[in-house]
């Protein structure tokens, strides 16, 4: 359609179009939220039938990114939002590595160390 505005979007939105929806859940799981689940619940057309749902996906772009720590504040598992506790910071001048916090807005990529 010509009414989607690319700087919107529009050019994901389009590449979506009669095709399933998962991947765009997968990769943008930071509005897999209640209240996002609640505004959209008006324009449900239907269910999968229970035969019909799919238990794990293979290709889920979250399925390789690695351990946190277990420290972490965690605000959103996927993608992976996370902060640490105060006490923690105050501990150290500089923070560790580990304890540095994670903000991120897609998945973490896979490198491969051996190529």
């Amino acid at each position: 359609s010509s009414g989607i505005n690319a700087e919107y979007g529009g050019e994901k939105l389009l590449g979506g179009a009669a095709g399933p929806i998962e991947p765009f859940w997968a990769l943008y799981a930071v509005h897999k939220k209640p209240y996002v689940f609640d505004l959209l619940e008006k324009y449900r057309i239907g269910n999968l039938a229970e035969a019909d749902v799919v238990a794990e996906d293979p290709n889920d772009p979250y399925k390789d990114e690695p351990t946190r720590h277990p420290a972490f504040s965690v605000n959103n598992a996927r993608p992976f939002n996370a902060e640490p506790p105060l006490n923690i910071l105050a501990d150290n001048f500089i923070t560790p590595n580990e304890l540095f916090y994670v903000r991120h807005h897609h998945p973490v990529l896979c490198v491969d160390t051996t190529a």
